[in-house]
């Protein structure tokens, strides 16, 4: 294994393609998320159609017991040091601040709640404000109304990115950091490694099994 390849799963990202860019499966109950700093999480994922990225490191970067920087540092990452898909163990996306939106119109929106598992819709009036999460592949979105979590189509907020939609306008941009789980490695400690700081790159990706 050239250059010590560690692991992660996910994402060739911008701020933008980075809440809306990625396909996720289901969320995991908050009892069985590792600890984070977020106001949200979610699991696991894959890049644009299927694919997940590899990674190398341009500085030497903290490798942590949870995916936040306040838990402990158990490991250290050197510079020049890949993180390839193969050694991944997991991977978790978590919103620091969601993007908020603002309807431009009317609008309704269906959507699975993520407490209860069950459909309901939500109508929003022009001036209402919906905090979007991530995007959840096959055109649904995560996104929170009034303390509850759904799953669902919004529509339009793809598109805002494009300046293509009209149906809401985007007011804050989000924040979102992805962590991933670096297997054990020559008698390093599996640890979390936050891939979207600075100092970690994308430098391929891989698709298929």
């Amino acid at each position: 294994m050239v250059c010590h390849a560690l692991s992660i799963d996910v994402i060739q990202m911008n701020r933008f393609v980075l809440l809306f860019g990625f396909a996720f499966s289901l969320t995991l109950s908050a009892s069985a998320q590792p600890h984070h700093s977020g106001v949200y999480a979610i699991p696991g994922g894959t890049g644009d159609d299927g694919c997940v990225a590899n990674y190398q490191t341009t500085a030497a970067v903290n490798g942590y017991s949870e995916p936040t920087e306040s838990s402990d540092h158990i490991r250290t990452v050197d510079a020049e040091r890949r993180i390839d898909w193969n050694d991944r163990s997991e991977a978790l996306t978590v919103v620091v601040r969601p993007a908020i939106f603002r309807a431009t119109q009317s609008v309704s929106l269906s959507g699975i709640n993520q407490t209860t598992s069950s459909q309901s819709t939500l109508a929003l009036s022009t001036g209402d404000r919906l905090e979007v999460l991530a995007y959840a592949g096959e055109g649904d979105s995560y996104f929170r109304k009034d303390g509850q979590v759904y799953i669902g189509y919004a529509p339009g907020i793809g598109d805002v990115v494009t300046g293509l939609n009209d149906v809401f306008v985007l007011e804050t941009e989000p924040i979102v950091q992805v962590w991933v789980r670096l297997i054990d490695h020559d008698g390093k400690p599996r640890a979390w490694v936050n891939v979207t700081q600075p100092g970690v790159e994308a430098y391929s990706s891989h698709c298929g099994g």
